[in-house]
């Protein structure tokens, strides 16, 4: 059995070998602030506000939890923006990383949702006529296929696979579903914040 670490954001998780890709799970999802929905025009010196959620519903598997208290995950996003930036939710919610290289964020208390979580706001501007483009949210270093991770409630503090969804920029023919994209699922241990913490102590 192969395995490695996952590092993200400057967290270190144990990881076991990968497993096969999952085809349905709960989705970490980019949606407009308008309309809710997976793909946006954006116009050159425009500044775009986008919505990132976690939705227990999304792939239609029950066992998704609804109650979380943090989330890793990476925005691969297309090229020609001039910078994009993440303002997580809830206020006080600790958060290292950026975007693209990826995001650690932990709520200041246990989340519970049926449906979509707010979990930040994504900020970007173009100052360029953008072609058509699709971005994904993904987990793991750049690069990795790997799935985005949220993190269950006490007692357990598990950290579960789940699908991060596409987003479609500037399409002519816009899709009118939030397609998924397959990732390799990795078994992370359960642990704790702090004894993470203390690793870089």
């Amino acid at each position: 059995m192969r395995s490695r670490h996952l590092v993200l954001a400057g967290i270190a998780c144990v990881a076991a070998a990968l497993e096969p890709q999952l085809a349905g799970a709960a989705g970490i999802r980019i949606l407009t602030s308008s309309a809710g929905s997976c793909f946006q025009t954006i116009s050159p010196g425009l500044l775009v506000n986008l919505l990132v959620t976690y939705d227990p519903a999304y792939g239609f598997t029950p066992q998704s939890p609804t109650s979380i208290t943090g989330a890793e995950f990476r925005l691969e996003l297309g090229e020609g923006l001039l910078f994009s930036s993440f303002t997580p939710y809830p206020a006080g919610s600790v958060v290292t990383g950026t975007p693209i290289d990826g995001i650690h964020l932990e709520f200041t208390n246990c989340a519970t949702t049926p449906q979509d979580m707010f979990l930040g706001t994504l900020t970007t501007i173009t100052f360029l006529q953008l072609p058509q483009q699709t971005w994904h949210v993904r987990g793991g270093a750049t690069g990795s296929g790997a799935c985005p991770l949220v993190r269950t409630c006490a007692p357990e503090l598990a950290w579960v696979p789940v699908l991060g969804a596409e987003f479609t920029l500037n399409s002519n023919s816009p899709p009118y579903t939030c397609y998924a994209t397959l990732c390799e699922t990795i078994a992370v241990e359960a642990n704790t914040w702090g004894a993470i913490k203390s690793v870089y102590r």
